[in-house]
């Protein structure tokens, strides 16, 4: 994205309330029923999880006469409604096949026990996300009844798994997990050998002494972000394009790391990526390079007291290297197309560099090659909008750059801002699709023969577009009628653009 005026940090978007379920079963060999998300959603679509939702209006469990011993009722409420909805499950009475929850608690027909809920946990999204949750989560045995079936929609599939199983899974670069799933699963793993080592069955009050652990599970800041291994996440609080609030850095790697995009210039959100560097080199990591994926102020705008804090050198591609000059900060060696770095341990990383070009000249993405992993800088957003603002800004440059990174065939992308998510493939060409549309109605619009202003154009290409985003919106038009005319099929007289 490109940089703001200096203005005010904007307030990150406030929490809804949710609950979720983590449904176990053989006390003496147990596992855990977990669902992945459709990987087209936006909010951590393709990621693994566990059946749950936000908290509606009609989950006030009082209504019906329940729930009168516990504080979190409408919580426990809601997280039964959630997992019956899902899954089909019933933790309470008999099972009555039923379709709508509420209607089948209102007869009589669905009696829900909330008391056989414990408590497991209770996590906030960071301020990074567009959609924030502060969800508390939940132990259950699964009851007696029906399997649990993953219904279609905003889920792909669930199964039963061993907690060692999902953890090695995703040790091993094949699920992706959000910090509260990952630290559920360590805690359980955690848990269920601690029974085994006393040759007795595993107990939920147990598992739930490990999975509420730490400041985090408990509602605290999330700190640590690792929704791959090796692949950390830091959003850092920048002067960004609104709606974004922040810009991510990653870390990548294991013993030795890549940061990438240091971006805040703000002193008290460098000291927090700094002593997050420090508690990672409690673990044997630590900083070897810093990638750039290209110039603006929001992904650079810490990268020289860092690099001078961690006595490493930056890298970039030539033409970011040119631009930034006058930063104070040298760039060498300089980051050339195709290069590759290889990071050695488990499940070991091999980052390419891709040039992508269009939204700036020297934009880079990188692409980790063991686990399909693309970190994608500014070429796509998980909130709000990519500009292409000329002149730096190219639109044929950036629909062949969409088009090379659909080619590499990603399964996961992190963007530059907003969460990470799958449906690599069908996000960029969803991206490419989106732009050939809106040049198509620059088309229509000026295939009368008369010439107009961008002015004239805008009202008809962008009448989709609030009043308050419409000089983004022209910037982006300009970017299009640029793309035409070098084309030959526009041509520009003055302030003027006709169709040749």
């Amino acid at each position: 994205m490109n940089h703001p005026p200096p203005e005010a940090t904007r307030p990150a978007a406030t929490p809804r309330h949710a609950a979720a379920v983590i449904l176990v079963r053989h006390p003496r060999d147990p596992e855990i029923y977990w669902v992945q998300r459709q990987p087209h959603l936006t909010f951590l679509g393709g990621f693994h999880s566990f059946p749950g939702g936000r908290l509606d209006k009609g989950d006030d469990p009082a209504v019906y006469g329940l729930g009168a011993a516990f504080d979190d009722a409408p919580l426990r409420f809601c997280a039964l409604r959630e997992l019956y909805e899902e899954t089909g499950v019933l933790i309470g009475g008999r099972f009555v096949d039923i379709p709508d929850f509420i209607t089948g608690v209102k007869t009589g027909v669905l009696t829900p026990d909330l008391s056989a809920l414990m408590p497991a946990g209770r996590w906030v999204t960071p301020p990074f996300s567009p959609a924030r949750f502060d969800t508390t989560f939940y132990l259950a045995w699964l009851p007696e009844g029906p399997e649990p079936v993953a219904f279609a929609g905003e889920l792909a599939f669930g199964e039963w798994i061993r907690p060692e199983a999902a953890l090695e899974r995703w040790n091993e670069g094949r699920a992706l997990l959000a910090p509260p799933t990952l630290y559920a699963i360590r805690g359980l793993c955690a848990a269920v050998l601690m029974a085994s080592g006393n040759d007795e069955p595993l107990e939920l009050a147990m598992a739930a002494e490990q999975l509420t652990g730490s400041e985090e599970a408990n509602g605290g800041p999330v700190t640590r972000i690792e929704m791959r291994p090796g692949f950390f996440l830091f959003p850092m609080k920048t002067r960004t394009l609104p709606p974004a609030t922040h810009t991510n850095a990653f870390l990548v790697g294991g013993a030795s790391l890549v940061l990438v995009d240091p971006g805040s210039d703000d002193p008290g959100e460098i000291e927090r990526l700094l002593q997050f560097i420090d508690r990672l080199g409690g673990e044997g990591r630590s900083v070897t390079e810093i990638w750039l994926t290209h110039q603006h102020p929001d992904h650079v705008g810490g990268v020289a007291v860092v690099a001078s804090r961690l006595g490493v050198p930056v890298r970039a591609h030539p033409l970011t290297a040119t631009r930034l000059a006058g930063l104070g900060v040298p760039i060498e060696p300089v980051l050339e197309d195709d290069l590759v770095r290889e990071l050695p341990g488990r499940p070991g990383w091999r980052l390419r560099v891709v040039h992508t070009p269009g939204h700036a000249v020297g934009h880079l993405a990188f692409f980790e090659e063991v686990s399909g992993t693309l970190i994608a800088g500014d070429m796509v957003s998980g909130v709000g909008w990519i500009m292409i603002d000329p002149p730096e800004g190219e639109m044929a440059p950036y629909l062949d750059s969409l088009r090379r990174l659909a080619g590499l065939g990603a399964s996961a992308l992190f963007p530059s801002h907003g969460p990470p998510t799958t449906g690599v493939v069908d996000r960029l060409e969803a991206y490419l699709a989106h732009r050939l549309e809106r040049e198509a109605k620059v088309v229509g619009a000026l295939k009368g023969g008369q010439a107009r202003s961008i002015e004239d154009i805008l009202a008809d290409v962008y009448d989709d577009v609030a009043p308050d985003r419409l000089g983004l919106a022209r910037r982006s038009l300009l970017s299009h009628l640029i793309k035409l005319e070098s084309e030959g099929s526009v041509i520009s007289r003055g302030e003027m653009w006709q169709w040749r």
